[in-house]
C-alpha cells in the first residue's frame, strides 16, 4: 500500500512540471502582451539570501493618482469605468445603502494597460520624485480591445491585474468631507507583480545584489542594468535578456 501511495505521489510531481513546462511554452508562444527594455527603475533586485541563486526581479509600477497622498487611485478608474470592469455600480452614492454595498463588493481579476516612460511617468514626475517610469493608464475585461486600443506593443504592456472598488466620503488630496459622496477604485496589484530571471542573466546580475535591505524612499540614482521583458500569449512575464549598463559593468571588471 506505501508503494501505491509513493508512486500516486510520484505521478503528481511529474504531471505538475509536465504542466509547468507546458503553460510555460504555451505563454512564450508569442509575446502578445508587449515587449518593453526596463531598467532597474522598474525591476527591483531582491536582497541576497543565504546562498540562494534563483532571482525573481520585482515589478515597480504606480498609477497618477486623484490624490496627492493616496496611492494608485487614478482619475479614470470612476463608477462608469469601474462599472465597465464587471463592478455593481448601480447604488448611487448618496444613497443610505451605499457604504455598505460598496465595502461588500468583492475586487477583481481584471486587464491592465501599462505604459513605459510615457506621459503618466511624464505627469507623474512634475507632481513629485518618481522613479519608476512604469505606469497602469486603463483598465478592461478583454485584452484584445485593449491591445487595439493601444496597438504600440514596445510602449504599452497588457497584463493582469486587481482592482478594488470604495466609496469615497473625503477629498484624497487633503482628506476633507466631500460634499457628495462618490464611488472610486484603485489598483491593488498588477498580477504576476515578480519576474523570474533564468541563467545566464541571474549570474550576470549576481554582484548586484546586496544583503541590505533598501529602504522605500530610496534616493534616485542611475539605474545598473535593463532587460527585455515579453509578456506572452497568458499576459506573463519573462526575461528575454539582460544588459549592464556601463557603471555596472565596470563594477563587475573590478571584481
Amino acid at each position: 500500500m506505501k508503494s501505491v501511495w509513493l508512486l500516486a505521489a510520484a505521478v503528481v510531481v511529474v504531471v505538475a512540471n509536465v504542466w509547468v513546462v507546458f503553460t510555460a511554452r504555451s505563454n512564450r508562444a508569442d509575446a502578445s502582451g508587449g515587449t518593453v527594455e526596463l531598467t532597474e527603475r522598474e525591476l527591483g533586485l531582491p536582497v541576497l539570501m543565504g546562498d540562494s541563486t534563483a532571482m525573481l526581479l520585482e515589478l515597480k509600477w504606480d498609477a497618477v493618482s486623484r490624490g496627492r497622498h493616496e496611492q494608485r487611485a487614478p482619475e479614470w478608474l470612476g463608477a462608469a469605468k469601474l462599472s465597465e470592469l464587471g463592478f455593481d455600480c448601480h447604488v448611487p452614492a448618496t444613497s443610505p445603502d451605499a457604504r455598505s454595498h460598496y465595502s461588500s463588493l468583492p475586487s477583481r481579476l481584471v486587464y491592465l494597460v501599462l505604459e513605459y516612460d510615457g506621459e503618466a511617468a511624464k505627469k507623474a514626475s512634475a507632481v513629485n520624485s518618481t522613479r519608476t517610469r512604469l505606469y497602469v493608464v486603463d483598465a478592461g475585461e478583454e485584452a484584445r480591445l485593449l491591445r487595439k486600443r493601444y496597438p504600440d506593443n514596445q510602449r504599452f504592456v497588457i497584463t493582469r491585474g486587481v482592482v478594488r472598488v470604495r466609496l469615497e466620503e473625503r477629498d484624497l488630496q487633503d482628506g476633507t468631507p466631500l460634499p457628495e459622496p462618490r464611488v472610486g477604485g484603485w489598483i491593488g496589484s498588477v498580477v504576476p507583480d515578480q519576474v523570474f530571471v533564468p541563467q545566464p542573466f541571474s549570474q550576470l546580475l549576481q554582484p548586484l545584489r546586496t544583503h541590505d535591505v533598501e529602504p522605500k524612499e530610496k534616493p534616485a540614482s542611475e539605474p545598473r542594468f535593463t532587460a527585455l521583458v515579453r509578456w506572452g500569449k497568458r499576459y506573463e512575464p519573462w526575461v528575454q535578456s539582460v544588459r549592464l549598463l556601463p557603471e555596472a559593468e565596470q563594477g563587475s571588471k573590478a571584481r
